[in-house]
């Protein structure tokens, strides 16, 4: 590799990029006991809590390295964590994304299953994939989301 050659990536792989961590919370389902037929027997809602971390390893418009990790607890179970996901994203051209990743189940790590997806992701709209096996059935994801 020529010296300009090597100066241009030098000056993509070093130009000022958004390195770092980010941060997130969520709670989910959160409601009322629920109840269906007797009204004695109510039950409590699926609540879960999430909070995740992300770090930008690298974050430039040509490439970009992301490594995430999300805790999850469903609020009324009395386990102190349910699910870990360990995951990586690869970006390319600010267009496609290839990623990776682990689901633990803490109390029942029989279930933990690896996953693999990708995604492309145009001005207005997004496509993503993802390919996991749940059990002993590989299963497929597929979704799209439009941005206005």
């Amino acid at each position: 590799m020529n010296k300009e050659k090597w100066l241009q990536w030098a000056e993509i792989i070093d130009a000022p990029n958004k390195r770092g961590f980010t941060f997130g919370f969520a709670i989910r389902n959160l409601g009322r006991s629920i109840s269906f037929i007797d009204i004695e027997q109510k039950d409590n809602p699926p609540t879960l809590v999430s909070l995740g971390l992300a770090y930008y390893l690298l974050n430039h418009s040509l490439i970009g390295v992301t490594l995430l990790v999300d805790f999850e607890k469903q609020l009324f179970e009395n386990d102190p964590l349910d699910f870990i996901h360990l995951g990586n994203e690869l970006s390319l051209f600010d267009i496609l994304r290839l990623r990776s990743g682990y689901f633990l189940d803490a109390s029942k790590p029989q279930t933990s299953y690896f996953s693999w997806g990708g995604g492309i992701k145009l001005k207005f709209v997004t496509f993503n994939f993802a390919r996991y096996k749940l059990s002993f059935t590989p299963a497929w994801h597929f979704d799209a989301s439009i941005s206005i």
